[in-house]
């Protein structure tokens, strides 16, 4: 299940709680949390202003402002190599995939599911470490082609180059 799905399922769940707000294009800058409520300082659109919760969850991310704004340590480990998740519509299963797949190799591996019934599929794999962000997706056909004769020649929907992380907040 793709993030963009995951949060659709998780908004439509939210809004039907009473009470829940759900504000888009904030940023918090500062949390002050007291025995029965906690104050953000947000930066939105109009400018900065403070609001008031009973209780904030910091599902923001590795760049998590709530974190931040609490001076929590994120301690872990990095790996140095790129994972580039793409979304490529091709016939997988025409060469011997299946519905989920690992390919194993130690420098050219992939998972590769089938991501819905329209034929969309992500392809993940691994990319050298120390290579720009720009020359990892200029990359994906020569990748691509390790995978299967003629996805070279496809045009991905999404590509994502990201950085694995073993990190979590103090607390």
């Amino acid at each position: 299940l793709g993030q963009p799905a995951l949060a659709a399922i998780i908004l439509r769940h939210l809004l039907r709680v009473p009470g829940v707000e759900v504000r888009w294009r904030h940023k918090v800058t500062g949390v002050a949390p007291s025995e029965d409520s906690v104050m953000l300082t947000v930066e939105t659109p109009d400018g900065a202003k403070p609001l008031r919760a009973d209780w904030v969850v910091g599902a923001d991310g590795a760049h998590s402002g709530v974190r931040r704004a609490l001076q929590l340590k994120f301690e872990g480990t990095t790996w140095p190599e790129w994972f580039v998740a793409t979304n490529v519509r091709f016939n997988f299963e025409a060469h011997g995939y299946g519905q989920s797949n690992v390919v194993l190799d130690p420098d050219h591996w992939a998972i590769i599911p089938i991501i819905d019934n329209s034929g969309l599929w992500r392809c993940t794999y691994r990319e050298h470490p120390g290579m720009p962000e720009e020359e990892v997706r200029r990359r994906v056909p020569e990748r691509y082609a390790l995978f299967a004769p003629g996805l070279a020649d496809c045009q991905p929907e999404a590509v994502s180059p990201y950085r694995v992380h073993n990190r979590c907040a103090e607390k």
